[in-house]
């Protein structure tokens, strides 16, 4: 899904290819990423302009997330 804008991404950077991304993604997914200050609970809420995750936790704080490994919560 990504390929027909690659060339988009190439030429103007990620934010050319990010609305495209993150209709693919898996936002609204609860998550968890554990991070050296300590593991972030919360719901993914996209990427920004900077490839950072944007995670809303439960008390409805947006926290830009630039590293980590993403676990992700599957509701059975």
């Amino acid at each position: 899904a990504f390929e027909p804008r690659y060339a988009d991404f190439v030429a103007d950077g990620p934010a050319a290819a990010l609305d495209e991304w993150n209709r693919y993604a898996l936002l609204g997914q609860p998550c968890w990423i554990d991070r050296p200050s300590g593991r972030l609970d919360g719901i993914a809420e996209g990427v920004d302009a900077f490839g950072a995750l944007q995670i809303r936790t439960g008390g409805g704080e947006k926290i830009s997330v630039h590293g980590g490994e993403v676990n992700w919560i599957w509701s059975r």
